[in-house]
């Protein structure tokens, strides 16, 4: 079970999800090899063992880098299992990147002021999800 993030060059004037045009399509925000080059900027440990996809692993770091199949990038996902140092790692690639996303957890965007909010949301249902299976 992963927490999910969604990024893409979403207008700075949407406030919420609900504010993007229904027919929203990302511009391009650059090639494989640019975004491959800069989040490696700031996790240097970031691995692509495959042009589609990469891990960033580390102590408290566990995140999955989903970058699709096409050279120029519009979007991509990433995949968070990791702790708060997994959460703070994905708040420095998008401000670095200088794209927003969204958080799967509160359907919104994420917050770059309290990175935080999506994680504990998701914890909550993981939680409730494997105390389920439990029984």
């Amino acid at each position: 079970m992963s927490w999910d993030i969604f990024v893409s060059n979403f207008p700075a004037e949407a406030k919420t999800v609900n504010d993007l045009p229904h027919d929203f399509t990302g511009k391009p925000i650059g090639t494989r090899h640019e975004i491959i080059a800069k989040i490696r900027e700031i996790a240097p440990m970031a691995v692509f063992p495959d042009k589609s996809w990469g891990k960033i692993e580390g102590p408290g770091l566990d995140v999955e880098i989903r970058l699709g199949d096409s050279e120029s990038m519009t979007d991509f996902a990433m995949q968070v299992r990791g702790s708060e140092a997994s959460v703070a790692c994905v708040a420095d690639i998008l401000r670095h990147l200088k794209l927003r996303a969204v958080d799967s957890a509160t359907s919104e965007f994420f917050d770059l002021n309290r990175p935080a909010a999506g994680t504990e949301r998701w914890n909550t249902y993981r939680d409730q999800i494997l105390s389920q299976k439990g029984k």
